[in-house]
């Protein structure tokens, strides 16, 4: 990502690819300041050990592979990374809401602070996680 403008996202969908942040999104180059085309360059990883559970389990503890599943067929229609991600916390199931978006359930897309799972950092965070108001 550092000397392209065509890399956007980097996601790392493997259990624990955002525990010592920010140094896999600085190792991808999310923090690059390579021109403006690095401020919409974002990394995208799990601060748990990744549930992937199939049948009534998925119901019951959740299943991250089914949030990541419908993340990025909303980026395939179009979405922005906080619509797609905003979308699985809609449509998901409570099992994966939580699964994703820690005990409350709800995004706390770039506060560190807070108990999401799923993580995201970069420059990008600045011009294209427009947050509703």
């Amino acid at each position: 990502m550092y000397d392209s403008w065509n890399k956007k996202i980097v996601f790392v969908d493997g259990c624990l690819s955002a525990t010592a942040p920010p140094d896999m999104a600085d190792a991808y180059g999310a923090f690059s300041l390579q021109g403006q085309g690095s401020l919409d360059q974002i990394y995208i990883g799990w601060r748990i050990k990744v549930l992937v559970t199939t049948g009534i389990m998925e119901q019951i503890v959740g299943n991250t592979t089914e949030g990541v599943r419908m993340f990025w067929e909303r980026m395939g229609y179009g979405d922005d990374v906080h619509d797609a991600l905003y979308y699985t916390y809609v449509h998901g199931s409570i099992g994966m809401q939580e699964a994703m978006w820690g005990v409350n359930g709800l995004p706390d897309i770039g506060q560190p602070e807070e108990d999401d799972n799923i993580f995201l950092w970069g420059n990008g965070l600045i011009n294209q996680m427009e947050l509703d108001p």
